[in-house]
């Protein structure tokens, strides 16, 4: 997977650039990147934003940061999705757009990556999944979206919801 510099211009998928779109969290082996732990709230509100891909694509990128190289499902409350394939996009009070690997979730809860402050009050106050305001800003900016893949009981393949 790509590296990018939190706060960096987002310039990963051509077609899917905006303005004012920042890179958080694309981190991996190699890339220094703050520790710090995060309250559960956090982790279910990225959940939230990991349940709806955008700019999926026809990969799927496995953790470098882990052991041994893997492909990630996560599993929250019962549902288990497979991350590594699409990004998440969350939107900032004052008009910014942050980009993220839906990775995130995995880098967050497994390796303690430290969420930037900025990103993560983004999070707790702008709009979230599943309401109408957060897939408005998508649609507006003329962003796709789909169900995340969830993955099989099996961990070896993959399925729509």
């Amino acid at each position: 997977m790509s590296k990018f510099l939190d706060f960096s211009p987002y310039t990963y998928m051509k077609d899917f650039e905006r303005d004012k779109t920042f890179n958080i969290g694309w981190i991996g082996s190699g890339c220094q990147y703050k520790i710090g732990h995060h309250h559960d709230n956090i982790l279910m509100i990225l959940w939230q934003f990991c349940l709806i891909s955008v700019v999926q694509t026809r990969g799927i990128y496995e953790c470098d940061l882990c052991s041994s190289a893997r492909t990630i499902a996560e599993e929250r409350n019962g549902d288990s999705l497979a991350l590594g394939s699409a990004e998440i996009r969350v939107f900032g009070e004052d008009g910014s757009i942050f980009a993220a690997p839906n990775l995130i979730y995995h880098y967050v809860k497994e390796h303690q990556y430290k969420l930037p402050e900025e990103f993560e009050r983004a999070l707790l106050d702008g709009p979230k999944p599943p309401s109408e305001e957060y897939f408005e800003k998508l649609e507006n900016l003329e962003l796709s979206w789909s169900a995340t893949l969830k993955a099989d009981s099996d961990g070896g393949r993959f399925s729509l919801f």
